[in-house]
C-alpha cells in the first residue's frame, strides 16, 4: 500500500531505528514538550488486524479461534492490540486506534490489482477436506485453514470492545483511515502515527513508525529527513545544483507522479528517474502560478487526465471527520480527549469543504456526505438516520451503516458462560481435523487433566471417549486449572448429599456406572 515508485525513498532512506523511549524524546524535543508529555499517536487499526491474523504456525491460536466450530471470539487479535498498546502507554504514548470506513470509490483499480486469494475457492477446498477426513492429513487441513483467514467483521467488533474496556480511544473514518489520521494531525489531536503504509509520510505526517519484529524497537519514518536530506540529495543528482526547500505541498505532486493507491500509473514510460527530473522542473518554477500551470500541463499529458486530477485533489482534500469542540474556547485536542465535541464532515486538511456540491462532485467523482447517507439512510435506531458522530464513534460502521457483527460468549447446557472453545462440534469437522490446542481446551473445560496425554493418537482417543459420555463444560469461573472429571452437579448438591472427587480411571468408571 502507498507510493508505487521510488518506494525506498519513503520506506527506507528516510527511516531510523530507535526505542520507544528514544522516539518519545525525539518528538518531544521537536514539538517543545516536556519529558512527561503523553504523545497522542494514531494507530491504523486495519494494519494491526491484518498483522495479527498472519499466522506463522498453521496450528496458531488465531487459526484455532478463527475456524472454531461453533464460532468463538478471536481474542488473539485483541490481545495483539493490547500488548502493543501497553508498550506504548509505558513509554508515555497515548494510543488512538482508527479504523477504515466505506471503501473509496477512487480505489477500485487498486483494490482489483491487489493480490487476494479466492476465498470462495479456498473455503470450498477446505470443506471438501472436512468431508473426507480419511484422505487428508491434519497438516494439510491446518495449512488450508491458515490461508483462509481474513479480517472478519466480528474481529473488528471484538478489538473495539476490548480496547474500550481498557479505556482506550477507538474511532472510525468516513472512508479511509489514512485520511482520518491526517485530519487528526491537522487538528493537532495527534503527533505521530503507526502504520506500514507509505502514504502517511507522503501526506505530511511528521513521524510514522512500526514495531521492529521481535526486537522491542521501532522503525521510524521521519518527514523532515525526507524533505531536508533524502530528496535534496536525490534531486541534486538531476539538477547538478541546489534546489529550493521542499514543502509538503510539493511532496503531494511528487507522490502523484510516482503513483498512489488512487492512481497507480504516471505518464507512460515514466520511471523513478523521469519523475525526479520532472520534480526538479516543478521546483524550479518561479512562483505558485507557474507551478500550478506545470501541474496542469502534466495532467494534460496523462492518459487518464480526469483520473489524475481527481487523484491529485483527493490526495490533498480527502474526506475525513473533523472534531468540533462544544466550547469555542478549547482546542479540538482537548475537546476530543474530554469527549466534549461534535463531528463535522470536512477534509483531511482540517477544514470544512469550501466547494459547493456540484464542484466537489466534479473534483472527486462523488459527494462524500451523500455517499455516507444514501448508502444506508436508516442506519440508526427507530429508522432514524445514523449521525456522523455515530460513525466516528463506530456505534454504526460507516461501511455498512449497521452495528458490527459480534459473537456471543459460549455457554454450557445450564446457561453458564464457559471458556472460549469449550464447545466443539465434531459433526462437520471431525476429531482428527481439529488442532491440538482446540482438543486440549475441550478436555480442560471438562476437568480432564492433559499432562499425561502421550501423543496425538492418545489425545484423539481421549476426546472421543469423553465426548461419548456427553460431559458438560464447566463454568468459566471455576476453570482454574486441570483436574478430574466432574459435572455441574457437584456445584449444586442435593440436600444431604456429600461430594467425593474421583480422578482418572476411577472417574470414568463412575461416569459409566451412572453414579454422577
Amino acid at each position: 500500500m502507498g507510493i508505487k515508485k521510488a518506494t525506498s525513498l519513503f520506506s527506507q532512506e528516510c527511516t531510523c531505528e530507535t526505542t520507544l523511549a528514544g522516539l518519545h524524546k525525539m518528538i518531544t524535543e521537536d514539538i517543545g514538550a516536556d519529558s512527561n508529555y503523553r504523545i497522542p499517536v494514531a494507530i491504523d487499526g486495519n494494519v494491526w488486524v491484518i498483522a495479527a491474523l498472519k499466522c506463522r504456525s498453521p496450528d496458531s491460536r488465531v487459526s484455532a479461534q478463527f475456524h472454531a466450530e461453533p464460532q468463538v471470539r478471536v481474542t488473539a487479535v485483541s490481545d495483539y492490540f493490547d500488548k502493543r498498546c501497553n508498550m506504548l502507554e509505558r513509554a508515555k504514548f497515548l494510543p488512538i486506534i482508527v479504523f477504515d470506513g466505506q471503501r473509496n470509490p477512487l480505489k477500485e483499480e487498486e483494490s482489483d490489482a491487489r493480490q487476494r486469494i479466492d476465498l470462495d475457492h479456498e473455503y470450498t477446498a477446505l470443506h471438501e477436506m472436512y468431508l473426507l477426513p480419511g484422505e487428508y492429513s491434519l497438516d494439510e487441513v491446518l495449512m488450508r485453514r491458515k490461508i483462509t483467514i481474513y479480517p472478519r467483521e466480528d474481529i473488528f467488533e471484538e478489538v473495539i470492545r476490548a480496547m474500550r474496556e481498557k479505556g482506550r480511544r477507538v474511532v472510525g473514518s468516513p472512508f479511509e483511515s489514512d485520511s482520518q489520521i491526517r485530519a487528526l494531525y491537522s487538528q493537532c489531536i495527534i503527533d505521530a502515527a503507526i502504520t506500514t503504509d507509505t502514504d502517511y509520510i507522503g501526506q505530511g505526517i511528521p513521524y510514522t513508525f512500526t514495531f521492529a519484529e521481535g526486537s522491542g524497537r521501532v522503525i521510524v519514518r521521519v518527514l523532515s529527513k525526507l524533505l531536508k536530506e533524502v530528496l535534496p540529495e536525490k534531486l541534486s543528482q538531476q539538477n547538478r545544483g541546489r534546489v529550493r526547500d521542499i514543502n509538503v505541498d510539493d511532496l503531494y505532486f511528487f507522490c502523484n507522479m510516482l503513483g498512489t493507491d488512487y492512481l497507480r500509473h504516471g505518464l507512460p514510460g515514466s520511471g523513478e528517474q523521469d519523475c525526479l527530473r520532472r520534480f526538479v522542473e516543478y521546483l524550479n518554477c518561479s512562483d505558485n502560478i507557474e507551478r500550478e500551470l506545470y501541474v496542469a500541463n502534466y495532467a494534460n499529458q496523462h492518459a487518464t487526465q480526469d483520473k489524475f486530477n481527481k487523484s491529485f485533489f483527493f490526495w490533498k482534500n480527502a474526506p475525513a471527520f473533523l472534531v468540533i469542540p462544544n466550547d469555542d474556547n478549547i482546542s479540538p485536542r482537548n475537546a476530543f480527549l474530554s469527549n466534549e465535541y461534535t463531528i463535522q464532515l470536512g477534509n483531511m486538511s482540517g477544514v470544512g469543504c469550501a466547494l459547493d456540491d456540484e464542484l466537489l462532485e466534479e473534483r472527486l467523482g462523488f459527494l462524500p456526505h451523500t455517499e455516507l447517507r444514501h448508502n444506508h439512510p436508516t442506519a440508526g435506531t427507530d429508522n432514524a438516520p445514523a449521525s456522523l458522530l455515530d460513525f466516528f464513534e463506530i456505534k454504526y460502521w460507516s461501511r455498512t451503516g449497521k452495528a458490527l457483527d459480534q459473537i456471543a460468549k459460549q455457554q454450557n447446557s445450564q446457561g453458564e458462560v464457559v471458556v472460549d472453545g469449550a464447545l466443539l462440534s465434531f459433526d462437520f469437522v471431525t476429531v482428527p481435523h481439529h488442532p491440538d490446542r482446540c482438543l486440549h481446551t475441550y478436555l480442560s473445560a471438562r476437568g480432564v487433566g492433559i499432562d499425561s496425554i502421550e501423543d496425538r493418537s492418545h489425545l484423539e482417543a481421549m476426546v472421543l471417549e469423553i465426548h461419548g459420555y456427553n460431559i458438560d463444560a464447566l463454568p468459566k469461573y471455576v476453570m482454574c486449572g486441570g483436574g478430574g472429571y466432574v459435572t455441574n452437579r457437584i456445584f449444586k448438591p442435593n440436600e444431604g448429599e456429600s461430594i467425593m472427587w474421583k480422578r482418572g480411571g476411577d472417574a470414568v468408571d463412575a461416569i459409566r456406572s451412572g453414579e454422577v
